[in-house]
């Protein structure tokens, strides 16, 4: 590398400093600007407070304290009641928020911007339940409850059940559906150990594997649903 380039390297190195230097410059000005401004901030509150009016004898015919740093009895809010159904809208008017109630107990809807429900939050009486609902209505997620545990399912485009995630006293479980909803697969606990089980297509069982307190067991049921084989 002779002289020239040398010097020309060394003059766009310079130059990146100086912009470098420049930035740091601007930044260090910056937040002199917002520390100035936080430190008047305390004083431009108190001067926009409104002025509390001098005392002239009527704090003692309403018998409220004279002392304005007095400690004053702030009476309780009672709660606003509304009957359902609420409707909340936007600032435009689209409906955004829904509650209502039907028999079976109390529910709230999300609304999406063309006034369909997107999710929905229902008591459903004894135990409450998170759906989700795509843009054609059908309930693609949910979460709810019963008087045993809790489940999670998760749907196709049209509403049918494709995988559920639960628990039964014994441990979880897992069931797979197929596109017609029906139940191919199973995986849960028994009182012995885990276990996976494989339905037909009518929702029979045709397959299972588990394990017991010493060993593991295979059983094979026929189109009927009854036990062929088994092993051990």
């Amino acid at each position: 590398m002779d002289i020239s380039q040398r010097t020309a390297l060394l003059e766009k190195r310079l130059a990146k400093a100086e912009a470098k230097l420049r930035l740091l410059q601007a930044l260090a000005l910056a937040l002199l600007v917002c520390v100035a401004a936080l430190a008047d901030l305390p004083s431009k509150i108190t001067k926009n407070l409104p002025v509390q009016p001098a005392d002239v004898g009527f704090s003692k015919l309403l018998g409220s304290p004279a002392n304005p740093t007095a400690r004053q009895t702030v009476s309780p809010r009672t709660a606003t009641v509304l009957k359902a159904p609420v409707r909340i809208v936007s600032q435009t008017g689209s409906p955004i928020l829904e509650v209502n109630s039907t028999a079976s107990g109390a529910y709230i809807q999300l609304l999406s911007p063309d006034g369909k429900p997107s999710i929905a939050i229902s008591s459903g009486g004894t135990a409450g339940s998170v759906s989700i609902l795509n843009p054609s209505g059908a309930k693609v997620a949910s979460i709810s409850a019963n008087d045993r545990s809790g489940t999670l399912s998760l749907a196709d485009r049209d509403g049918k059940t494709a995988l559920e995630l639960g628990a039964t006293p014994l441990g979880g479980e897992v069931d797979i559906y197929d596109k017609t909803g029906v139940r191919n697969v199973g995986i849960g606990c028994t009182d012995q150990g885990g276990g996976l089980v494989i339905y037909s297509k009518s929702g029979k069982p045709l397959v299972g594997l588990g394990s017991t307190n010493r060993t593991g067991g295979l059983t094979i049921w026929d189109s009927e649903g009854k036990p062929v084989h088994s092993v051990p």
